[in-house]
């Protein structure tokens, strides 16, 4: 009789602390997994631009020197453009930088939908963006490239209510005539 009571309470002891395990695992599966977001955003946040959530000049420069490699394998070519908006401190200055902000959201949707899968624009800092070209057949395939960025930007922007009208200047520099690193094209 008093080892049937034992084994009762016994098998009670085992039912509650299982009961507590379960909800141990069950609050660390949970914390393990808010642990697993914060590093997923801390991991973008690394890598993007805070304002237009382009790739920053971090990212960039992986993906050039991966371009890169890609392009010596393959015996390719790689273009790098970089554009420095027109007169953008006026806006800025004039209207003030939350317009000037809206106006880089604004410019780096349209960069975006000038560009082919696997091309990379990014946000280099200030009103300047870098675009990464790889895979292009010939030079000109960049300058066509430029040419339709460029027409892209000229197109009135609306932004808070002003009809905002800006340009752009753009570099080209094409993997292998015009370097063979990063830093020199």
């Amino acid at each position: 009789d008093q080892l049937k009571t034992y084994q009762t309470e016994l098998e009670k002891r085992v039912a509650l602390r299982t009961r507590e395990l379960e909800i141990a695992n069950t609050e660390l599966a949970s914390a393990k997994e808010q642990a697993e977001a914060v590093a997923k955003r801390m991991e973008y946040h690394a890598h993007h631009d805070s304002l237009t959530g382009l790739p920053n000049r971090n990212l960039l420069n992986d993906r050039i020197n991966t371009g890169l490699a890609q392009a010596r394998r393959q015996e390719s070519m790689l273009a790098l453009l970089f554009l420095d908006l027109d007169r953008f401190k006026i806006i800025n200055d004039s209207l003030g930088h939350a317009i000037g902000d809206q106006l880089l959201k604004l410019i780096s949707d349209r960069l975006k939908n000038c560009l082919r899968e696997g091309d990379t624009v990014a946000r280099f800092g200030g009103d300047e963006f870098m675009v990464l070209l790889p895979n292009i057949r010939s030079a000109s395939d960049a300058g066509k490239i430029a040419t339709k960025i460029i027409k892209s930007l000229t197109e009135p922007v609306e932004c808070h209510g002003h009809e905002l009208h800006i340009t752009t200047s753009v570099g080209i520099s094409v993997f292998p005539f015009d370097g063979s690193d990063a830093d020199t094209l």
